[in-house]
């Protein structure tokens, strides 16, 4: 059983990820939302026999304006945060 190599930084509001997936094929990456997760599923042609992986910050993320792309066997994910609202108080 292999794992990712994972690395993830938040710089101005953005959480980016990076995932090493050499051989795996953009085709047999699947991410869903769960829940509280971002899941990421490899199936087909899995080399390494990656698992998948669960990124547990989503409540704070803003998933519809999250991008991912798998490039050189790195798959990259950037997540914005959600912009904090405050209530008033009358």
């Amino acid at each position: 059983m292999r794992t990712y190599i994972a690395e993830h930084e938040k710089d101005n509001g953005i959480y980016v990820l990076s995932l090493a997936m050499p051989g795996v094929a953009k085709e047999n990456i699947k991410i869903d939302v769960e829940d509280v997760f971002l899941v990421i599923r490899v199936s087909g042609n899995n080399p390494f026999n990656v698992q998948p992986f669960y990124f547990t910050y989503l409540s704070q993320i803003d998933e519809k304006r999250a991008e991912a792309e798998l490039k050189d066997g790195v798959l990259k994910l950037t997540l914005p945060l959600k912009s904090k609202k405050s209530i008033a108080i009358k």
